[in-house]
């Protein structure tokens, strides 16, 4: 994803406040999760699974707020976009499948790179400096950010790392000998850090 879509969602002047909250509470549902109409309903504080199904109904940043994840609660699929048959059903069956078959991602940190003479010419001096230690690994599930990563470094390969949770690879026509992988640098220009990102079985 190239923008902020919560950011849009909390923006937006064209939703009601109700809206609002229905879709940044969808937006934390983890890919390749699902929940029920009602249970978003209980999350947000919302007696009404059918206000909650009128919201979603409305959606209009459908698949990026995912919508799509919210199912009734005798097990079947829910509507998706204001139908409850045919193609855009078929649409939802098919992205809720495409979630399921994700890949594992681990993240390595491999290498760290100091610049000294940056620091003392350009840097004010920090107290608290990077925590990631060369070595470390996380292991990113359905394309999500996995505890304890540095938010900075997660900006800079969530791209790759979702890409590759979803079987997109082969970066740049050829770049990486292994093509289900990318070496990304995290953002920090006095020492950043450099992580392998690899599919794992």
């Amino acid at each position: 994803m190239n923008y902020d879509i919560r950011h849009i969602v909390m923006t937006a002047d064209n939703i009601t406040e109700f809206q609002r909250k229905v879709y940044l509470a969808v937006l934390e549902i983890p890919r390749g999760k699902t929940v029920t109409y009602k249970q978003l309903a209980d999350k947000i504080g919302c007696k009404s699974c059918r206000a909650v199904g009128q919201a979603l109904r409305e959606n209009p940043f459908a698949p990026d707020v995912p919508c799509h994840r919210v199912v009734a609660s005798d097990g079947k699929i829910g509507g998706y976009l204001g139908e409850t048959s045919g193609e855009m059903i078929e649409r939802k069956r098919q992205l809720l499948e495409q979630e399921r078959n994700v890949n594992k991602v681990k993240i390595t940190a491999i290498r760290q790179t100091v610049y000294p003479d940056l620091m003392e010419k350009y840097e004010n001096k920090i107290e608290h400096q990077c925590d990631v230690r060369e070595g470390q690994q996380w292991i990113s599930e359905g394309g999500q950010c996995p505890d304890g990563m540095c938010e900075s470094a997660w900006e800079s390969m969530r791209t790759f790392v979702e890409s590759l949770s979803r079987g997109e690879g082969n970066f740049f026509d050829g770049w990486m000998q292994n093509p289900m992988s990318a070496m990304i640098s995290c953002n920090d220009g006095f020492r950043p850090f450099s992580f392998y990102i690899e599919v794992v079985e």
